[in-house]
């Protein structure tokens, strides 16, 4: 199960990472994500269920090339906005036009 784009996160835990995944992991991971992607919540969930440490499974994720999405701090997982090329600029009300900075193109 190889993404297509993107990049694969397998060469992060190098050479000693040729461990065997358990297969009880393994299973329940590629089941898990079918499309190659598994929400950051799942992977919480799997790991409590398996009584696994959360940092194995990710560490599994990674070498069975399972990308985690909708991570549950906002920071990754999340596709971009598509913004709409017709949106309205809002202008700057007066008394915050002081501490706005200006750029060149803008305003």
């Amino acid at each position: 199960m190889t993404r297509k784009t993107g990049n694969s996160f397998i060469a992060k835990h190098g050479q000693d990472s040729k461990v065997d995944i358990p297969a009880a992991v393994r299973e329940r991971l590629e089941k898990a994500a079918p499309a190659g992607t598994l929400s950051c919540a799942a992977a919480f969930q799997l790991s409590a269920d398996l009584e696994k440490p959360p940092a194995e499974i990710g560490k599994a994720a990674d070498l069975l090339d399972i990308r985690l999405v909708k991570c549950q701090l906002g920071l990754f997982g999340y596709a971009p906005e598509r913004r709409s090329s017709s949106r309205r600029r809002r202008s700057i009300p007066p008394w915050k036009a002081p501490f706005v900075p200006r750029f060149r193109g803008t305003g």
